[in-house]
């Protein structure tokens, strides 16, 4: 069982429509599929069920937990009672949401508890162990929350747009990661579990791309030596239907964006088209980053 965070340092860079991407790929693939939304607009609820989970999402069980841990009441709440069943658009396959919710209602009584970061792993662990695969939609660093999706999570995926300005706040939003990585969580190089996936590339000529790609892994591995920049080597016309090409992240594209995955279905399933190419390296990139990185996985 492995759990995948999607992170990101700025907003509106893809990280929800690439966490319900993901999932829907693991579920296509066979794999018993968790999709936490831990985003603060909940966007991957609204955009899969709605406000039909008000009254049973995070913020309502972490309300339950807190009330449980300082006695007012006598069980813990059961993360379970919560998950709703969400098919992936287009297919018969489905996978698991566990809700959002607006966590800044409860942030207060969660922070006064003792060991408070580690309240998300009592209250998901045994339905994390349910399932084959969980992808947590990670709240941005700069929310008080963030902090509990470590002692969950056993790999990063940090989505950044090209070009000097978004990956040098990347590297500068990873440096503050990190940080609590080692000083929080004691845990060493924390490079070794992260990943960088480039998304929204705005170039259509193959070299600019592999270009933009170059100076992202140049400025990111300067910084964490250890660090995974996505890439998959083996050539197809990921970008052009004319030249073939190493896959190095997703062109800015509206096959990929939510309104396209709702009308036309899970882009695995399309019958073409370079958006299907580039999700496909993508898909293999990852496993090949889990996979190599999961025997140095921490042990608790």
């Amino acid at each position: 069982m492995h759990v995948v965070s999607f992170i990101s340092a700025s907003g509106g860079v893809g990280k929800t429509t690439l966490s319900l991407l993901t999932a829907g790929a693991y579920a296509l693939h066979g794999k018993r599929v968790l999709l936490v939304d831990l985003d603060s607009s909940a966007t991957a609820t609204m955009w899969t069920v709605g406000d039909h989970a008000e009254d049973c999402n995070l913020k309502t069980l972490l309300q339950r937990l807190v009330d449980f841990k300082t006695g007012r009441v006598g069980r813990p709440p059961d993360a379970g009672e919560c998950v709703r069943r969400v098919r992936v658009v287009g297919t018969h396959s489905d996978f698991h949401l566990l809700p959002g919710g607006n966590l800044d209602d409860v942030a207060g009584e969660v922070k006064n508890l003792p060991k408070w970061s580690d309240l998300l792993v009592d209250l998901l662990g045994p339905l994390v162990d349910k399932h084959d695969i969980v992808i947590l939609d990670s709240p941005n660093w700069v929310y008080w929350s963030f902090p509990m999706t470590i002692p969950l999570s056993s790999f990063y995926v940090a989505i950044t747009r090209p070009g000097e300005a978004e990956v040098k706040k990347t590297a500068v939003f990873l440096q503050r990661v990190y940080a609590v990585m080692r000083n929080q969580f004691g845990i060493d190089s924390p490079d070794l579990y992260i990943s960088v996936l480039l998304n929204q590339i705005r170039d259509n000529r193959v070299d600019k791309i592999a270009e933009a790609w170059e100076e992202t892994r140049n400025t990111i591995t300067k910084a964490f030596p250890n660090i995974t920049v996505i890439k998959w080597e083996e050539r197809a016309k990921y970008y052009s239907d004319k030249v073939e090409s190493e896959y190095y992240g997703f062109k800015l594209k509206n096959g990929l964006g939510i309104e396209e995955y709702r009308e036309k279905g899970h882009v695995l399933k399309r019958d073409k088209g370079e958006d299907k190419l580039q999700f496909e390296a993508y898909f293999k990139a990852l496993n090949r980053f889990i996979e190599s990185t999961a025997p140095y996985r921490r042990v608790e």
